[in-house]
């Protein structure tokens, strides 16, 4: 079994928006390892909304970019969220806006 790690709305965003050299290499190496299936990456949902809201808000991402970068993070399948298809019909509903 795959070693788990929490990720919050920082690991996300590094990954997504490679804004720091050293951070964004850092999350890059948690999110392909989890599709090497060698970890599972748990993310609560408020980690999640934070990552939506730091986007839109703060960098100005349009709504369909921000879920066609977050939905196949949170359909994978060493990506754990509680509740997960919710959370991703959320997330088409919002690139739909």
């Amino acid at each position: 079994m795959p070693v788990e790690y929490a990720v919050d709305a920082n690991v996300i965003l590094r990954f997504l928006l490679r804004d720091s050299a050293a951070l964004s290499e850092k999350a890059e190496t948690a999110f392909r390892a989890m599709e090497a299936g060698e970890v599972t990456l748990v993310c609560d949902p408020v980690n999640l909304a934070e990552a939506v809201w730091t986007m839109s808000s703060y960098y100005k991402v349009p709504h369909h970019e921000i879920a066609g970068a977050l939905l196949p993070l949170v359909r994978a399948r060493g990506f754990h969220l509680p509740d997960k298809e919710r959370y991703v019909r959320a997330l088409e509903l919002h690139g739909e806006r």
